[in-house]
């Protein structure tokens, strides 16, 4: 099922061409409503949060009636954060069997969604109302990679003739932008200081923005094995880890609904069992390749289990070595056993400000929360259905005041 969401502008008033030289007793009026159309999984950006990666400026609408009216093309700014968008063309001459398509472009007039082209007829002096509906038709792969070998410095990912690159660093996050659907292959390259190439990897991948997925390859001699996660629409995520280590499909047993990373010494992980039978078995967590054992654990059905640093009433489980970033963020692994057929559910979390749509905590203490929409392995791969805390852990005060929900649904 999806869900629509709308953008707001301010009314802008302009005249189009008037190609015909027609008076206005001959002319109609049009007030355009324009929806942006999103698909279930995803969630409305909070406005503290970076641009998506793949994002527009203006709307462009065209008008045309065959031979008989030269297309009428108007263009208006707006912001793709707000809520609603209406515009005003005025002096369309009036007439049957009119056309009307929309899109959203970029500055370098990239178009990134688009509606399907309607008819509409205009009466003399008619001042009609279109609702028009937007798709998106270009979006975005993000990359996550960790443990990269230490003879790599550079990494360059491409997918047919979109490319990025960036420095490496001990979790790298990259995106390729604004690509169409289309069918090629994706293209992950590691070199070296002296510019050579030492690893290399590629999938054939069919990208769609509309189109949600699901795959996983393992890459060998030597490459870096990746898991791929199509979100609807315009972003496909690609998680990479390092050669000796295989990524496994996520099952689903337990789901990782809650994060609290910015309050160093006070961490904790939430897990949430969303299964009608309890959960009950031996329970490890990996975080950035270390992995801990949590013991044997009975986690009702739709309960919560807490995993956390400090001894307090919400924490299920003390782990004193839990220790989270707040700037770079962590890979975050649920198994019931410590092999890999047995992965319940990751996280790559992205901390600090970042373009990837992961919740800016700044210095406050918070938890990231997964909205309860999104309770699956799948939708808590983006950071876009998360946010941040709003509530006070009792718990805490008078000595410290943190933001977080344990063991219970957030907000």
């Amino acid at each position: 099922m999806k869900y629509l969401f709308t953008f707001i502008l301010l009314l802008i008033f302009s005249c189009a061409n008037n190609p015909l030289g027609l008076s206005s007793k001959k002319t109609g009026n049009l007030e355009i409503w324009v929806t942006y159309e999103k698909n279930s999984s995803q969630n409305v950006l909070a406005k503290n949060l970076a641009a998506q990666a793949t994002t527009w400026d203006s709307l462009l609408v065209k008008i045309w009636a065959g031979d008989i009216l030269d297309t009428i093309i108007k263009t208006f700014k707006f912001n793709p954060e707000n809520t609603y968008l209406c515009a005003q063309i005025t002096n369309i001459p009036s007439g049957k069997n009119r056309y009307i398509q929309a899109f959203t472009k970029t500055k370098n007039g990239i178009y990134i969604h688009a509606s399907t082209a309607q008819t509409f007829s205009i009466s003399p002096g008619e001042k009609l109302v279109l609702d028009i509906t937007l798709t998106p038709i270009r979006g975005s792969i993000y990359i996550d990679l960790t443990k990269l070998p230490a003879d790599v410095d550079t990494i360059i990912a491409s997918f047919g003739a979109y490319c990025t690159k960036e420095a490496k660093s001990s979790k790298m996050f990259l995106s390729i932008d604004n690509i169409p659907e289309m069918s090629d292959s994706l293209i992950i390259i590691g070199i070296n200081k002296n510019g050579e190439i030492t690893y290399k990897s590629s999938l054939w991948l069919s990208f769609s923005p509309l189109k949600s997925q699901t795959m996983s390859t393992l890459f060998f001699q030597p490459g870096i094995s990746l898991n791929i996660s199509a979100q609807s629409p315009n972003a496909t995520l690609v998680y990479g880890f390092d050669i000796n280590k295989r990524i496994c499909e996520e099952t689903g047993g337990l789901i990782i609904s809650e994060i609290m990373y910015n309050a160093n010494g006070y961490e904790y992980i939430e897990l949430f069992n969303p299964n009608q039978n309890n959960f009950y078995d031996s329970l490890f967590v990996e975080i950035d390749g270390t992995t801990y054992f949590v013991g044997i654990s009975d986690i009702k059905s739709k309960g919560f289990f807490v995993i956390g640093r400090k001894e307090i009433p919400e924490i299920n489980y003390v782990l004193t070595s839990l220790d989270l970033s707040s700037t770079t963020g962590n890979w975050i692994i649920v198994k019931s056993k410590n092999i890999c057929d047995t992965v319940l559910d990751f996280v790559a979390f992205m901390g600090g400000s970042n373009n990837q749509e992961w919740p800016y905590l700044g210095s406050a203490k918070k938890s990231i929360i997964l909205d309860s929409l999104y309770f699956n392995q799948k939708d808590n791969n983006f950071g876009r259905n998360w946010k941040s805390a709003s509530s006070i852990i009792t718990s805490f005060l008078p000595t410290d005041t943190l933001y977080g929900t344990p063991g219970k649904f957030g907000n």
